[in-house]
C-alpha cells in the first residue's frame, strides 16, 4: 500500500509539474538585421526598454509577433529592420537535410540528457560544466548527442584551439564591428575593422570572441570570415608626436592633413598601434613636490582611435636625470607618479603604456628597475591586458645613453622591449652618415638578444626620419645637420639638380647635392627601399614588430612595404 501511494503521489508531482512548466517555443522562421545596430525590447513598442542589441548581419530565430514587432529569444525587435532568411532544415532527420556533426562544451553545471527533444521527455543522465560533446543532430534548440538530447541554451560550440592545425584559429572582420563585452550587447569604444584579422579566444555560437588591445570582447559570427592558415602576428607601432594637447585635433580633424591616420582603418595601413607623446615628467628636483606627470591627453583622440581599430599605447617621457633619480629615490614621489600614470590609463581607457626614459645616467639604473617594476605591477593588477613597454638605445659605452639601462632584467618585467636602432649618426655628429646603416642596425639586434632578451619581446625601431649633413668639400666632416621627412630629401636633391647612388654597405641610396651657397650635402635616405631592408631583419630573427619615429615624416608607399613584410 506504501508502495502505491509513493508511486501515486511521484505521478502526480511529475504530471503538475508538467502543466506549469513554461513551454519552449521552436522557431517560426529566421530573418537577418538589416540596421547596424537594431535594439531588441522587453515588449512589443519602442516604449519598452532595450535590452540589448542585434547587429547587422546576424541571423535571428522569431519565436512570435506582435503587431510589427518580431518576438525573439532575447526580447522583441522591429521588423522592419528584418529581412527573412531561406529556412534549413534543423532537424538531421529532416527530408533532405544534411547535418554536418560539431563539437559543443557544457557551460551549466548539470545538464540533463532528455529521451527526446523537449523538456517534457524524460532525464536519462547528465553531463557535467567543461565536458566536450559531439552533437550529431538538432531539433530546434536542442542538440542531438549520442547519449540523448540536450538544451543547446546551456552549451557553447567548442573550437579546439591546441591543435596544431591552423583552421579556425583566426578570423577576418568582414565590416566594421562594434565589439561588446559581452554577449548582451553592451558595446564597447573599440571596434573590429574590414580586412583586420583576430585570433579565435572563444566560440560561442552566434558569436566569437578575440582580444582587441585592453579588452576581451565578442563580435557576431556573421560579421567574420574564419581563415584557413596563421597570420604574421607582427606588431606594428608608430608614435605619434604631441608637444601640446591642443595638437591632437590636427590628427583626428579631416581638415588638417595630419589627420591620415588614426581617421583611417588601421588594417588598410597595417598598423596596430598608435603611441601619442602625451604623458612627460614635470617638475622639479630641487622641489618634490612639484614632480609630476603632465597630462598632454585627448578623449576625442582614443574614441575616434579605437572606432578605426587602433589599439593606444600613450607615452611617458623622462629626460632629466636629475628629477629621475629625485623621484626614484623617494617613495613618496614615485607612489603619487604611478598613481598619476594609472589614473590617466583608465580616463583615457589607453590599452597600454610606453616607457622612453632616456639619457638618464648609471645613477639612475636601478631606479629604472623599481620604477618599471612597480608601474607594470599595479598597471597589471587592474587590468593584466594592458600592455607595458620600454625604449632602449643599442648597446654601447654611453653611462649616460646606454648603460643605465639593464636590458635583460627590464624586459622581464614588460612585455615589450622597443630597440631605437637609430641615431646611429645623429645631430652633433662630427662626421655625416646614416641615421642607421644596416650592419650597424643587425649588429644591436644581435647584442640585445645575447643579453638574454626574448625575440618575442623584442620590437624593432625604424626610422620615418632621415639627416641632410653639410659637409666640408672632400671629405664626410660634418658642419651641421638637420632633420627631414622623406620626400623633403628627395625634392631638394631634385631642386639642386644633385644625384642619388646606391651605398650597398649601409643598404641605403645617398643623395649628394650642392646648395645655393656652393656647400656640399650628403644625404642617407630612408624610403621603401631601406624600410624593406630593416623589415627584412625583423622576419630573419623573428623579432615581435616594428616601432617607428615618427608619423607624419613616411611616404605612401612605406605603409605597402610593411603590410607585405609584417602582415602577409
Amino acid at each position: 500500500m506504501k508502495k502505491i501511494s509513493v508511486i501515486l503521489l511521484f505521478t502526480f508531482i511529475i504530471t503538475t509539474f508538467s502543466v506549469f512548466m513554461p513551454k519552449v517555443e521552436a522557431a517560426q522562421f529566421k530573418v537577418q538585421i538589416t540596421a547596424s545596430k537594431l535594439a531588441i525590447r522587453s515588449g512589443p513598442s519602442t516604449k519598452n526598454k532595450i535590452v540589448g542589441y542585434y547587429t547587422k548581419g546576424q541571423t535571428v530565430d522569431v519565436i512570435g509577433q506582435s503587431g510589427s514587432f518580431y518576438r525573439t529569444n532575447r526580447g522583441y525587435i522591429h521588423s522592419s529592420y528584418t529581412k527573412k532568411v531561406q529556412k534549413v532544415a534543423q532537424n538531421s532527420s529532416s527530408r533532405g537535410a544534411i547535418f554536418t556533426p560539431f563539437k559543443v562544451q557544457v557551460t551549466a553545471s548539470n545538464l540533463t540528457i532528455r529521451s527526446g527533444p523537449s523538456t517534457a521527455y524524460k532525464a536519462v543522465g547528465y553531463f557535467t560544466n567543461g565536458q566536450v560533446v559531439d552533437v550529431i543532430g538538432q531539433s530546434g534548440i536542442f542538440y542531438k548527442t549520442s547519449r540523448g538530447y540536450i538544451h543547446s541554451g546551456y552549451t557553447k560550440k567548442f573550437l579546439d584551439l591546441t591543435k596544431g592545425s591552423s583552421t579556425c584559429k583566426y578570423l577576418i572582420s568582414k565590416e566594421n564591428t562594434p565589439i561588446y563585452k559581452g554577449i548582451d550587447g553592451v558595446q564597447d569604444t573599440r571596434y573590429a575593422v574590414k580586412g583586420k584579422t583576430y585570433k579565435i579566444l572563444e566560440d560561442r555560437g552566434e558569436y566569437y570572441k578575440i582580444r582587441q588591445g585592453a579588452i576581451e570582447g565578442y563580435i557576431p559570427r556573421q560579421n567574420a570570415d574564419i581563415i584557413n592558415y596563421t597570420p604574421k602576428e607582427k606588431i606594428t607601432l608608430a608614435w605619434h608626436y604631441v608637444y601640446d594637447s591642443s595638437v591632437n585635433k590636427r590628427y583626428y580633424d579631416e581638415k588638417y592633413s595630419e589627420s591620415k591616420y588614426i581617421t583611417k582603418n588601421s588594417a588598410s595601413l597595417g598598423l596596430d598601434v598608435i603611441s601619442p607623446t602625451w604623458f612627460e615628467m614635470d617638475g622639479s628636483a630641487g622641489d618634490l613636490n612639484s614632480i609630476s606627470v603632465k597630462d598632454k591627453g585627448d578623449l576625442e583622440y582614443m574614441k575616434v582611435a579605437h572606432r578605426n581599430g587602433y589599439e593606444v599605447w600613450a607615452l611617458l617621457a623622462e629626460f632629466d636625470s636629475d628629477r629621475a633619480y629625485a623621484m626614484f629615490t623617494n617613495k613618496t614621489v614615485m607612489d603619487r607618479v604611478i598613481n598619476q600614470v594609472i589614473r590617466y590609463v583608465e580616463e583615457y581607457n589607453l590599452d597600454g603604456i610606453n616607457i622612453d626614459f632616456e639619457g638618464l645616467g648609471l645613477k639612475n639604473k636601478e631606479g629604472l628597475i623599481t620604477f618599471t617594476r612597480e608601474l607594470t605591477n599595479r598597471l597589471k593588477a587592474k587590468n593584466s591586458l594592458i600592455k607595458v613597454s620600454i625604449d632602449v638605445t643599442k648597446p654601447s659605452t654611453s653611462d649616460k645613453w646606454s648603460r643605465f639601462y639593464d636590458r635583460k632584467a627590464l624586459s622581464d618585467i614588460v612585455d615589450y622591449m622597443m630597440f631605437m636602432a637609430y641615431d646611429e649618426y645623429y645631430k652633433d655628429s662630427p662626421v655625416a652618415g646614416s641615421v642607421g646603416s644596416l650592419p650597424w642596425v643587425e649588429q644591436g639586434i644581435n647584442e640585445i638578444l645575447a643579453l638574454g632578451v626574448s625575440k618575442d619581446k623584442l620590437i624593432l625601431g625604424v626610422p620615418f626620419y632621415l639627416r641632410d649633413f653639410k659637409v666640408a668639400q672632400n671629405t664626410n666632416q660634418a658642419l651641421g645637420s638637420s632633420v627631414l621627412k622623406m620626400q623633403q630629401a628627395v625634392d631638394i636633391i631634385k631642386q639642386y639638380g644633385g644625384n642619388i647612388y646606391f651605398e650597398n654597405n649601409a643598404k641605403q641610396d645617398v643623395g649628394e647635392y650642392f646648395d645655393k651657397d656652393g656647400n656640399r650635402h650628403l644625404v642617407w635616405l630612408e624610403n621603401a627601399k631601406s624600410m624593406g631592408y630593416r623589415l627584412d631583419l625583423i622576419n630573419k630573427y623573428d623579432l615581435k614588430g616594428m616601432s617607428a619615429w615618427q608619423l607624419n615624416y613616411e611616404t605612401d608607399d612605406i605603409w605597402d612595404v610593411v603590410k607585405d613584410k609584417l602582415k602577409r
